[in-house]
């Protein structure tokens, strides 16, 4: 668009207060949007050329000399603007292209900070062992509280000479957690408590409950893809199996295949038959150390020639078997009974048979029309077809990556309370 302006009216000896005036006006006419969403707004040709017009008759009546031509100038720029904005209107996906890039230039981090990853804070470390039920059915010190727990073992630590330091005081339970499964979680003011207690509980245990054990904490590692080949079908075959694990990945240590690296080896999958239509499956690996446990998450885990992935385990919700709803075990379920095969109200162990040749074990019966207790489906109650399963699994594991990928290494030179 190029043409000669003509000056306006009164020529180049307007006054200045005029024509900023005029050029204002002209400017109100122009920047009204249509809408107040409008990204843009469209100048007429005419209402174009006399701003142009305006601007030059400014310039050409103000002094180099003078402050008002320093705004002369930025009129001038101005004009310039709207011209080339006359040339192509941008769209709305362009304008908003733009405002991103823009956006994205302002809030990027200058090169010398760190990566926006989130980092998780490590989580202080608990000094603390699993008392396990013997009889799940019958659990000990079912009906006794946290307190009362507490209040017993401590009396009985001070019958006993156990001490962190000779002739030191007792030991002493810093505090007690009755688990959902039906399991007790001790905890100790510091590791030095925790492991002489663990390693010493003949001295104690027996005189709490003969039905509980201490339960070892292993750390656990899912390694994927693992050819259903590899044995593991007895406690011979599983110890065979770890020595061969540790012996095809030289970072767990040179010759540590003699040495209890893996405290046991066996199939994520709890069904028997798994390997009789899979090629290949999960495995979890149990780890004594925790520090073994991410070395093996970190590098991956080689079996027969093929490096596979490796990543903590995850434990899945407890899901009570008497209601089939989650978050508690049988013992401790004050719904009535519901049948895990058939929705019914009855035991799952009492569901019958409707074949003539009634199945024996209602578990494995296939003549019985699966019902889901939880969301009326045509499955049972712990098949993971379930929706109402798989959502509670999803939000369970979902929950985990607050606790990041590897296992938290206690500082063995901490042991203050």
């Amino acid at each position: 668009m190029s043409h000669s302006p003509t000056p306006p009216a009164g020529g180049p000896g307007v006054p200045a207060a005029d024509m900023l005036s005029r050029i204002q006006a002209l400017l109100s006419s122009v920047a009204v949007p249509k809408s107040k969403t409008a990204k843009t707004v469209s100048v007429p040709l005419a209402t174009f050329k006399s701003l142009l017009d305006v601007t030059t008759a400014a310039l050409q009546s103000a002094r180099l000399d003078s402050p008002f031509a320093t705004l002369c100038t930025k009129i001038d720029s101005l004009a310039a603007q709207v011209a080339e904005s006359q040339k192509k209107a941008l769209s709305y996906a362009q304008v908003a292209a733009s405002k991103s890039a823009i956006d994205s230039k302002l809030s990027t981090p200058p090169s010398s900070t760190p990566s926006s990853t989130a980092i998780h804070e490590p989580h202080p470390p608990r000094y603390d062992f699993i008392l396990r039920q013997l009889d799940y059915k019958h659990p000990a010190l079912a009906q006794d509280t946290p307190a009362d727990i507490q209040r017993t073992i401590n009396d009985i630590l001070a019958r006993t000479t156990l001490s962190t330091i000779p002739n030191g005081p007792p030991l002493r339970v810093r505090a007690v957690a009755k688990l959902r499964n039906g399991n007790i979680r001790i905890m100790w003011h510091n590791q030095d408590e925790r492991d002489t207690a663990r390693t010493n509980d003949e001295e104690w245990l027996p005189e709490l409950s003969r039905k509980l054990e201490v339960f070892y904490s292993s750390y656990r590692v899912v390694v994927h893809g693992v050819p259903t080949t590899f044995n593991l079908d007895n406690d011979a075959c599983r110890k065979e199996a770890a020595k061969t694990v540790v012996r095809e990945n030289s970072y767990l240590g040179e010759e540590q295949w003699a040495v209890d690296v893996l405290d046991d080896v066996r199939w994520m999958s709890r069904h028997s038959d798994h390997r009789s239509h899979k090629s290949h499956s999960s495995m979890i690996l149990f780890f004594s150390e925790p520090e073994l446990a991410n070395l093996a998450i970190k590098n991956g885990i080689a079996i027969e020639g093929r490096l596979l992935r490796a990543e903590r385990f995850r434990s899945l919700p407890t899901q009570c078997y008497n209601c089939h709803r989650f978050g508690h075990i049988a013992h401790y379920c004050k719904s009535s009974s519901t049948c895990g095969l058939c929705a019914g109200a009855h035991a799952t162990s009492a569901c019958s048979c409707p074949s003539e040749n009634a199945c024996t074990d209602a578990a494995q019966c296939k003549h019985t029309q699966p019902k889901c207790a939880l969301c009326k489906g045509p499955h049972r109650a712990t098949s993971r077809d379930c929706p109402v399963c798989a959502e509670i699994f999803t939000r369970c594991l979902s929950g985990h990556h607050q606790f990041g990928q590897l296992y938290l290494v206690p500082d063995s030179s901490d042991s203050s309370s």
